[in-house]
């Protein structure tokens, strides 16, 4: 009897080969991809005078570089450049990731404390909240 042949480990390992073998435009696509969603965290509604140089400081480049890379002008990217972009990248998800993990703990924490003291349901409490003033939930 024969097993079916999965195809999702075909899609991944082809990706990897591709990847590993990429051309220079590829490289050069990414890493411009890579440059817009660095420049999407500088804030909103930035022009691109004001992006450019913040990149740059980012990467240790110079604004040229810095231009060259956010347009996608190069037909080949420095080492160099390519692995401070992926480090700041990187760091970047990091710091992205933290953020949502402790937002998440913030509502968390929040919705534990609104919660708690007024659930008639919990353990047999009264009707009543006992832990808000009267004046909060409408009482004379």
């Amino acid at each position: 009897m024969e097993k079916p042949v999965s195809k999702i480990p075909e899609k991944y390992s082809a990706r990897l080969e591709n990847r590993m073998t990429a051309s220079p435009e590829s490289v050069t696509r990414d890493a411009q991809s890579m440059a817009r969603t660095l420049s999407q965290t500088f804030g909103p509604g930035l022009c691109v005078k004001e992006i450019l140089p913040r990149l740059a400081r980012l990467l240790r480049i110079t604004e040229r570089q810095a231009k060259s890379l956010f347009y996608g002008e190069w037909e080949q990217i420095p080492a160099y450049v390519y692995l401070r972009l992926t480090e700041a990248y990187r760091r970047n998800l990091e710091h992205a990731a933290r953020q949502a993990e402790h937002q998440a703990a913030v509502y968390r924490a929040l919705q534990d404390q609104w919660n708690d003291p007024c659930d008639p349901f919990s353990c047999g409490a009264s009707a009543t909240c006992d832990a808000l003033p009267a004046s909060s939930y409408g009482a004379p």
